[in-house]
C-alpha cells in the first residue's frame, strides 16, 4: 500500500478516530473495553491521573528537556563562527570541546541556568533548560550509553561509518574535530575546500561534513528515535516498556502510562497537535498563533513542555506538505488510541489488550520511520541537485545537505522493527558515501547513480511513490 496522498488540509480533518468524527472535537469515540472503563479516545493528548484527582497522568518533561538541549547544543555549535569573528572565542585544547559536553552531557546540573535558544514571536512559560526539567543530559540517553534491552551492541559501531564507533564516541570525536578546526581559523590557518576556498565555520570539514547537521541528526535517531523504538515502546523484558507494571502509583500515573508518554514525547508533538494545519507545524503560513506552537491555555505563554511542536513532528508536518503523506497523523492518531488503551485498563493488559497497544506502537514506528525515511529522500534529492548545477556549486550548501542525508540515514538503525535489514543499511550508506563527493565532469554521473539507487532502496522499503519521491 502506498503511503495516502494528501496535501495542505487542516491536520485535524485527517485524523477521524470514529466514523464522522474529526480530532478538532473534544472527545473521541467510545468502545468496549475488556477488564477495565470504556476506551475514550480524546482528541488531545490529555488523560486524567488515576491516583490523584483533578491531575493530569500524563509526563514527558525529561524528553521534552532533551528536545531543547540537543536545540541549545547545535544552536551554540552554529554560533562559534560569528563568536570567532567578532574575537570573542580564542579556544585554547579542550575548551571548546568542554563548552559543548555542558549540553551534551549536563554533569552534575551544570547546564540548568543556560537559556534554551528558542525563538519565538511569543514569550516562554520556561526561559532556561532547568525551568524544562533538571536532572537531564543527552549523552546518557543515547544508543549503548543506556544498554539495557538494546537492539544490538552499540560498541561495536554503527552502520555506515567507519572506525567502530559507538555513538556516543562519533558524537565526541565530532565535539574534538570542531575544536580543531576552530583553533586552527582563530590562528589563521583556516582548513581549506575543494575550491582552495578558506573555511571560515568550524564544523564544515573539508571533506563535506557539516558537523551541527550530523550531530543533530544522528542524535534525533540515536537519542530520541532509539528510546522511543529501542526502549519505552518496546517488549522484550519484562518490567520494561509495553510489559511496564500497569498497578502501583509511579507518580500520578503507572509505570506503563508513563512509559507510553515518554515514547510520545520523544516525537515532539504538542499535545493538541491535531488542532494545527501542516503548514502551521512546519512554520510556512496559517494561522500567526500555531507557528510551530500555540497558547492552548490561554495563560499568554508558550509551555514548552506541551504547547510547543518538535524536531520529528516538524519534520513530519513538511513531509506530508510537499509528499502528500500522512505520517504525522497516523503517528499522533496511533499514541492518541494506545494512551486511551491503557488509561481505560484498571489492572495489567489482558494478552488482546496488549496485542492491540503492540499495533498501535507498529503503526506509530511504522509512520515515524516513514518521517525519517523521507527526509532523507528530501536531502537526497538537495544533494542531486548540486550535481546538476556545477555552473553555480555552493561547497557548503552542499554540505549541509549531504549531512542532513547521512543524519537521517544513519538514524534508521535504532529501530529493532524497521523495515531495512541491516545489509539494505549498510548497501544504503555504500551508495551515500562515508563523506562529501563534490560534482565533477567525469565524476557526477556514476555519484548521481548511486544516490538514485539509493532512493529507490528507501522507496522500495517504506513503500514511497514515484510522485512523493519527486515531490520530496
Amino acid at each position: 500500500m502506498k503511503h495516502s496522498q494528501r496535501r495542505s488540509a487542516p491536520f485535524s480533518r485527517s485524523l477521524s478516530l470514529c466514523l464522522g468524527l474529526s480530532l478538532s472535537a473534544s472527545i473521541g469515540c467510545d468502545k468496549p473495553n475488556q477488564g477495565g472503563r470504556p476506551v475514550v479516545t480524546p482528541s488531545a493528548y490529555s488523560f486524567d491521573s488515576r491516583f490523584e484527582e483533578e491531575t493530569s497522568g500524563v509526563s514527558y518533561s525529561g524528553q521534552v528537556a532533551r528536545h531543547a538541549l540537543l536545540n541549545a547544543l547545535v544552536t551554540r555549535i552554529e554560533g562559534l563562527s560569528a563568536r570567532l569573528l567578532a574575537g570573542e572565542l580564542s579556544p585554547a585544547e579542550g575548551q571548546l570541546v568542554a563548552e559543548l559536553e555542558l549540553f551534551y552531557d549536563c554533569a552534575d546540573d551544570l547546564c540548568v541556568e543556560e537559556p534554551h535558544q528558542l525563538s519565538l514571536d511569543r514569550p516562554f512559560k520556561q526561559e532556561t533548560l532547568g525551568a524544562i526539567s533538571s536532572g537531564k543530559g543527552l549523552s546518557e540517553k543515547v544508543a549503548g550509553r543506556d544498554e539495557v534491552g538494546q537492539r544490538r551492541d552499540w560498541s561495536r559501531g554503527l552502520i555506515g561509518w567507519e572506525g567502530s564507533l559507538s555513538p556516543d564516541e562519533l558524537v565526541r570525536s565530532w565535539f574534538e574535530q570542531i575544536e580543531q578546526q576552530a583553533i586552527a581559523i582563530a590562528e589563521g590557518e583556516p582548513p581549506l575546500g575543494p575550491l582552495g576556498e578558506a573555511l571560515d565555520r568550524p564544523e564544515l570539514s573539508p571533506d563535506g561534513l557539516q558537523l551541527a547537521e550530523l550531530i543533530e541528526k544522528l542524535l534525533f535517531g540515536a537519542l530520541a528515535y532509539s528510546q522511543a523504538a529501542d526502549d519505552y515502546l518496546d517488549d522484550d523484558l519484562e518490567g520494561k516498556g509495553l510489559l511496564s507494571d500497569h498497578l502501583a502509583d509511579d507518580g500520578g500515573y503507572t509505570a506503563l502510562e508513563h512509559a507510553w508518554d515518554e515514547g510520545f514525547g520523544y516525537f515532539g508533538a504538542a499535545r493538541d497537535m491535531s488542532l494545527y494545519s501542516l503548514e502551521e507545524l512546519a512554520g510556512v503560513g496559517g494561522r500567526p498563533e500555531f507557528q510551530r506552537a500555540h497558547d492552548s491555555d490561554g495563560d499568554g505563554l508558550i509551555d514548552l513542555k506541551s504547547e510547543y511542536n518538535w524536531s520529528f513532528a516538524r519534520y513530519a508536518a513538511s513531509r506530508d506538505l510537499s509528499g502528500g503523506s500522512d505520517f504525522g497523523a497516523r503517528v499522533f492518531e496511533a499514541f492518541l488510541k494506545g494512551r486511551a488503551l491503557i488509561s481505560a485498563a484498571e489492572g495489567p493488559l489482558s494478552p488482546t489488550q496488549l496485542e492491540e497497544l503492540q499495533g498501535y506502537r507498529d503503526e506509530a514506528l511504522e509512520a515515524w520511520e516513514g518521517v525519517i525515511g523521507a527526509s532523507a529522500v528530501h536531502y537526497l534529492n538537495e544533494v542531486l541537485t548540486h550535481h546538476e548545477e556545477q555552473a553555480t556549486y555552493d561547497f557548503a550548501s552542499h554540505a549541509k545537505h549531504w549531512s542532513e542525508l547521512k543524519g537521517f540515514a544513519l538514524s534508521l538503525q535504532f529501530n529493532p522493527r524497521s523495515a531495512f535489514s541491516d545489509e539494505d543499511l549498510e548497501r544504503l550508506h555504500e551508495a551515500i558515501g562515508q563523506r562529501l563527493t563534490p560534482p565533477s565532469e567525469d565524476g557526477s554521473a556514476a555519484r548521481v547513480e548511486a544516490l538514485l539507487n539509493a532512493r529507490a532502496l528507501i522507496a522500495a522499503r517504506l513503500d514511497f511513490s514515484e510522485e512523493q519521491l519527486e515531490a520530496w
